[in-house]
């Protein structure tokens, strides 16, 4: 995993982003097994999005976090 970034990155509003960093997510199944994908997350108030990498901003998926608690242990 490559080191997170603070301060907003891919052209997002540096105040919004909490941090953003490649991690691996698990896909959908391909012919019967589960796939594993590198994607660039972005953690914003209380979501998690992501992207197929930093350079691409097509929102591949959102995934809520509402009433979750994050931790920094950086």
């Amino acid at each position: 995993m490559a080191s997170p970034n603070k301060s907003g990155s891919g052209g997002e509003s540096r105040s919004a982003v909490a941090i953003s960093g490649y991690l691996w997510k698990q896909g959908g199944s391909r012919g019967g097994r589960k796939t594993w994908k590198r994607r660039w997350f972005v953690l914003r108030h209380d979501s998690l999005y992501y992207y197929s990498s930093q350079e691409d901003l097509q929102l591949l998926g959102v995934m809520p976090l509402h009433g979750a608690v994050v931790f920094d242990l950086a």
